[in-house]
């Protein structure tokens, strides 16, 4: 795809997916988290058998399955943009785009992942937020691939 914002969009929305999917594996810890008082954190998670080493672990966990959405959608878009023969360095640029964005962007893009959690935060459960919110986020960025209309608008753009 072109380095456009539908690329971009579906890029956020696998790394958000990606990222909110993880935290599957950290219900009790994140439980925990939210039910608790910003100043009896450490008193719960120590009661719970949770170390310091949990926290990072966590985070570490988080960060690299956003990578890891990151990495699938790019490939998708490298595929579609392959397969239609499209120019591919338009995916790259946009990755690239993307990576820089994130790193050092306007802060709309910290606030995104806020605004594209809301669905699964109707529920009362973390486990259906978490679930909920995730294969949300993975069908839209699919959808977004793999839309007829995308591939329309592309192809009467950036056909090489």
């Amino acid at each position: 795809m072109a380095p456009d914002a539908v690329t971009l969009r579906s890029l956020l929305v696998f790394f958000n997916a990606f990222e909110t999917l993880s935290s599957l594996h950290f219900i009790k810890f994140i439980e925990i988290i939210r039910s608790t008082s910003t100043d009896k954190i450490p008193a719960a998670m120590e009661q719970n058998g949770f170390l310091t080493s949990s926290l990072l672990y966590y985070i570490l966990w988080r960060d690299l399955s956003a990578s890891a959405g990151l990495l699938i959608g790019f490939f998708i878009s490298l595929f579609i943009v392959i397969r239609r023969r499209w120019f591919w360095l338009n995916s790259l640029i946009t990755f690239i785009l993307f990576i820089i964005l994130t790193r050092f962007g306007p802060p709309v893009w910290q606030y995104s992942n806020q605004i594209l959690s809301y669905p699964g935060k109707l529920f009362n459960n973390t486990v259906a937020e978490f679930l909920v919110t995730g294969l949300l986020l993975l069908g839209i960025g699919l959808f977004l691939f793999f839309s007829r209309h995308t591939t329309r608008f592309v192809d009467s753009k950036y056909k090489v």
